[in-house]
């Protein structure tokens, strides 16, 4: 990923986390609860990052919406690509999945 920055699942305190790490593998986020709130974050790290003018009013890519893309599509006569050209409009996944580690050692123990 071009940040440097892994999205990690993991299990805190008896529930599903979701944060941030860098190359070092140092957390740089806050635990976020959902992945689309690690999204969120990891969104609003980037555009705040971002040195020169930002022209975007808003973070929210419109093309992820099925029904707004048909809409705009229907008004303009041109397909718009549901992926834009930012790495911010890009999908993402968990690079780190520490929660299904964590679940199978505990499912262990117990048996």
């Amino acid at each position: 990923m071009a940040t440097n920055l892994f999205l990690v699942k993991n299990l805190h305190q008896e529930r599903v986390v979701f944060y941030w790490v860098n190359k070092l593998g140092k957390r740089v986020s806050p635990l976020r609860s959902t992945q689309n709130l690690a999204e969120e974050w990891w969104k609003n790290h980037m555009f705040s990052s971002y040195a020169g003018q930002e022209r975007r009013k808003t973070i929210i890519d419109r093309r992820k919406c099925f029904n707004t893309r048909t809409i705009m599509n229907q008004r303009t006569n041109i397909a718009t690509d549901p992926v834009g050209r930012r790495i911010t409009d890009h999908p993402f996944t968990v690079t780190f999945n520490l929660y299904n580690k964590k679940i199978q050692e505990f499912v262990t123990s117990i048996n």
